[in-house]
């Protein structure tokens, strides 16, 4: 009785000329037995012909190897008859291979379209190929005799080139059909100097605007400023664009006052305090406030005020007038339209909203799916451009990792309410117990 033989085909591919006219097809394959044992050092009689579309055997040689260590059997197909071999056509045609292991009885055929043939065996049989020999062709082109004098070059030929194609720039004109300065007419062209100029100009612009705070550039995909509040102004004289997010009226920016509304400046700290208002550098850089704002204590948030757990929480604390602090319930409403919002949800979590409220840029990268820090070019869908601006407790921390927000709510004489982003996390989380000695961000929502 034959036992069964396992075939694992691993090469159809390579062409090996091994005569002047004459091509083969490289054949490996791994010989197993029914136990998925590999048959190692086993002599093996291979039959392999090539069938036509209607099964007719167009070609078939048979070939005695011996496997080598590792099962694996390899042979040239064409070796029995490079005539014959050359004259197989390839449309359609499949291999039907069969394996004889006479020592052990064992034996497969196995039969598989050919999908891999080299072209210029494949173009020999093809009805669209051709024989090799260029005057064989049929449908060659007729090509014209290329003038190898550039001025005898003209539309008559077909050419896209002309006889007449001045070579001074200034004797191009729109007769010829060539646009000049001259011929734009009304056209008011810049010189070279005015062009610099308004190059000049260009980049003073961009510098003001760095000035201004960095957000403005934020890609956001649904972002409206407030409606007739497109931007509001500080005491400072610092400009914020307004995003409007549901029914709430928010600074698109970090604050970056260093005056309450009714001129008292707020000092810039040194140290931590719970009762003494501060402000501070992020990160310890004055460089970073144009970007990412100050970090202020909740003491300089509340400006002497109570907290509020009201919507709206009616302090306006550090805020310019017109807008206040938000409280804790204005940070959920935020957060409920939000996750509302099929479109600014990540993943299948309705929590998994923070990518939508996190600017663009200046966030640690992450490698976890729908956190602020993977693939921040996601970001800001709602425009709101939250900036990681870190924290302070007595040293900076945190910068470029979380982005952290006061509320009027506080939690008892000790700690206070804080919204917060963070580089690796989708969701945005609530801090009720966040030292008011603490320096964190402040972002204003319109009365």
């Amino acid at each position: 009785m034959r036992k069964i033989l396992t075939l694992l085909v691993m090469v159809f591919m390579t062409m090996v000329v091994v005569a002047q006219n004459n091509s083969v097809i490289s054949y490996q394959a791994v010989v197993r037995d029914g136990q998925n044992r590999l048959a190692i050092n086993e002599a093996v009689s291979v039959t392999i012909s090539v069938l036509d579309a209607n099964n007719t055997v167009q070609y078939t040689e048979t070939e005695n190897v011996t496997t080598n260590a590792n099962g694996l059997i390899s042979l040239n197909i064409g070796d029995g008859d490079p005539t014959a071999f050359a004259a197989i056509s390839w449309i359609d045609a499949k291999f039907q291979t069969t394996i004889n292991l006479t020592n052990l009885g064992y034996q497969v055929t196995n039969t598989s379209p050919v999908s891999v043939v080299p072209v210029a065996m494949y173009a020999l049989s093809s009805p669209e190929g051709f024989s090799g020999d260029y005057d064989d062709l049929t449908n060659k082109p007729t090509i014209p005799t290329v003038p190898t004098n550039v001025s005898n070059f003209t539309n008559d030929a077909g050419y896209i080139t002309s006889a007449d194609v001045p070579t001074n720039l200034s004797a191009f004109s729109n007769d010829a059909g060539y646009l000049t300065r001259d011929s734009l007419g009304d056209c008011t062209c810049l010189t070279a100097a005015e062009l610099q100029a308004l190059l000049d100009r260009i980049d003073a612009l961009e510098e003001t605007l760095a000035n201004q705070g960095s957000d403005t550039t934020d890609t956001a995909v649904d972002a409206q400023p407030c409606p007739g509040v497109p931007t509001v102004t500080d005491i400072d004289g610092n400009v914020y664009n307004t995003v409007q997010i549901g029914d709430q009226c928010w600074m698109r920016e970090n604050l970056r006052t260093t005056r309450y509304a009714n001129g008292t400046t707020i000092p810039l700290g040194t140290e931590e305090s719970s009762t003494t208002a501060y402000r501070y550098y992020p990160s310890g850089n004055s460089a970073n406030v144009p970007d990412y704002g100050y970090l202020y204590n909740w003491p300089a948030v509340m400006n002497g005020s109570l907290g509020s757990s009201a919507n709206p929480s009616g302090v306006q604390g550090i805020c310019p007038d017109g807008w206040h602090v938000p409280s804790d319930a204005e940070w959920t409403e935020l957060e409920n339209y939000v996750s509302s919002q099929s479109q600014y949800v990540c993943g299948s979590s309705t929590s998994y909203i923070a990518k939508a409220l996190a600017s663009e840029e200046g966030w640690i990268s992450s490698t976890d799916n729908c956190a602020v820090g993977n693939n921040p070019d996601a970001n800001n869908a709602t425009g709101f451009s939250a900036r990681p601006a870190g924290g302070y407790d007595g040293h900076y921390y945190f910068f470029g990792a979380y982005a952290v927000f006061w509320s009027a709510t506080q939690y008892n004489s000790i700690y206070a309410d804080d919204c917060g982003l963070g580089w690796n996390d989708a969701y945005v989380y609530r801090n009720v117990n966040n030292n008011k000695s603490h320096g964190w961000s402040v972002r204003c929502i319109r009365n």
